[in-house]
């Protein structure tokens, strides 16, 4: 374990300090027109870390000869872990404060290459607003139309229903006339019946022997 240790303390001290020592930062990455791409931090942030040398170890996964036991202790792989986490902190601190430094202490390509990046951000930023403007023009505008076209369907509904509604209206009031007048003409000829019968029975009644009773 202690051969171990003096390794990594080794591998991590020649690592820092290749860090620290170079200077050859990645340069500033030419603007593309990729909006997800301007929109992001400033240097663009790194996925992985090819100049650190440091792997990251499991506690509870020794190296060789070593086993996982019930004694083991995890001081070391838990130090290397911590210091490989603070090596690469110290990375990113460096890389985004020379990022910060080469515009104002920078060579002129190095200033025309962050004033780009500005420019092009900017222009991206203005297009954006112009198509997020032109977008949320053309929704209200389908919005109305959407609007407009749903008044006219429910007021040629509404028309179709009221149509509907006349023409049961008045087939129901010609179908009451119609009931009305044949009742009345029923009533009519029954009455004109019964007065014939009437009149038929005081024909032959004595009381009625001059018929002059009508």
């Amino acid at each position: 374990m202690q051969y171990i240790y003096i390794y990594i303390s080794f591998v991590y001290l020649f690592s820092s300090r290749t860090i620290m020592a170079s200077s050859a930062l990645p340069k500033l990455a030419p603007a593309t027109k990729t909006s997800a791409h301007l929109y992001e931090t400033y240097p663009r942030p790194l996925k992985t870390a090819p100049e650190i040398q440091l792997p990251r170890v499991n506690p509870l996964r020794p190296m060789p000869p070593l086993r996982r036991t019930v004694a083991l202790e995890t001081m070391i792989p838990h130090y290397h872990n911590e210091q490989r986490a603070k090596l690469m902190q110290r990375r990113e601190h460096h890389r985004y404060h020379n990022a910060w430094g080469r515009y104002y202490y920078g060579s002129n390509a190095d200033k025309e290459s962050y004033r780009s990046y500005v420019r092009n951000v900017l222009k991206q930023q203005m297009a954006d607003k112009e198509r997020n403007v032109k977008e949320g023009l053309n929704s209200k505008i389908e919005e109305s139309e959407n609007a407009v076209k749903y008044d006219r369907q429910c007021l040629t509904d509404d028309a179709r229903d009221a149509y509907r509604k006349f023409v049961y209206l008045k087939g129901f009031t010609a179908e009451n006339k119609k009931m009305m007048e044949d009742s009345w003409s029923d009533r009519r000829r029954i009455k004109s019946l019964e007065n014939e019968h009437d009149r038929e029975l005081l024909k032959y009644n004595p009381i009625n022997w001059s018929c002059t009773l009508k």
